[in-house]
C-alpha cells in the first residue's frame, strides 16, 4: 500500500551497480529502510538523483510500506524544504555528520514519534539557515535530544555543583560521584539546555570538553549508542 510521509535521511549505502539503501527517519514509521533502484544510473531520465539522498536532507516520500518486510519500496522523492548551507559549508556538514552517525544509534524503533520527528527536522532547518557560530550546537543538540529519548538533565545548577551523568541530576559534589561533569562545565550544561546555544560564549577547550562528556552521558543511558567517531571530527573544525 502506498503512503507519502516526510522524512530525514539518515544514512546511505550503495547497492549492487545503480541502486542505494537509504536509512530514513520517517513521520509515519519511524526509522526505515528503503530501496531505491536507478538512482545511480549516470541518465537524464532517472527517476531519482543523488543529491536527493545527501546526509540529513529533509524529503517528502511516496513509499510502499509492509510491516512484514524489513526493506521497503520508495515510488516518489522530493527534498522539501531544500537544504542551502548543510552541504556547502564544511563545518555544517561535519555537524551534520555527528548528528546524523547520532540519530542513526539512538533511533532504532520503526514505531512513529511525532515530536521527536518535529524537534530533528526542525534541528536541520536551523543548522542551515542559522547565521550565528554553529560552534555550540553538537552539545545543545545532545542535550535537546536526551530529553526526547527520556534522561534529560534534571534540576537546577549552583554555585559549584556538579552534574551527576549516572542520575541525571545536578547536584553537590560528594566522592562518590564517578562519572560527572565539573562546574563550570555543569553551568553551561544548564545553560544550554534553557538558551540558545548561539548566545553563549565559550572557548574551544570547553566545547571539546563538554561534548565528551555529553557523549559518555549518552553511552551510560543508551546502551545501543557505542562509538560515536564523527565528534573527533568536529574537535578539528569547531576550533
Amino acid at each position: 500500500m502506498l503512503f507519502s510521509s516526510r522524512a530525514i535521511v539518515i544514512r546511505t549505502v550503495k547497492y549492487a551497480e545503480t541502486s542505494i539503501i537509504a536509512k530514513l527517519y520517517t513521520e509515519k514509521f519511524g526509522m526505515q529502510s528503503y530501496m531505491v533502484r536507478g538512482v545511480r544510473k549516470n541518465t537524464k531520465s532517472a527517476a531519482f538523483k543523488p543529491a536527493q539522498l545527501m546526509n540529513l536532507n529533509l524529503l517528502e516520500i511516496v513509499a510502499f510500506h509492509k510491516q512484514t518486510v524489513d526493506l521497503q519500496n520508495i515510488k516518489e522523492i522530493r527534498c522539501q524544504p531544500a537544504l542551502h548551507h548543510l552541504h556547502t559549508d564544511f563545518i555544517k556538514t561535519s555537524i551534520g555528520m555527528f548528528m546524523s552517525e547520532v540519530i542513526n544509534k539512538c533511533i532504532v524503533t520503526e514505531e512513529p514519534d511525532e515530536a521527536l520527528f518535529g524537534f530533528l527536522h526542525q534541528c536541520v532547518i536551523d543548522l542551515d539557515t542559522s547565521t550565528s557560530s554553529v560552534s555550540l550546537f553538537p552539545c545543545w543538540f545532545l542535550i535537546q535530544l536526551s530529553s526526547y529519548l527520556g534522561f534529560e538533565p534534571k534540576g537546577e545548577v549552583n554555585d559549584n555543583e556538579v552534574f551527576d551523568m549516572e542520575n541525571g541530576v545536578f547536584r553537590k559534589e560528594v566522592d562518590y560521584i564517578a562519572d560527572k561533569i565539573p562546574h563550570p562545565l555543569s553551568a553551561l550544561l544548564f545553560d544550554l539546555q534553557h538558551t540558545e546555544a548561539h548566545s553563549l560564549n565559550t572557548t574551544a577547550l570547553q566545547r571539546q570538553e563538554l561534548l565528551q562528556l555529553l557523549i559518555t552521558y549518552f553511552k551510560l543511558h543508551h546502551l545501543n549508542i557505542g562509538e560515536i567517531k564523527s565528534h573527533h571530527i568536529l574537535r578539528e573544525v569547531l576550533e
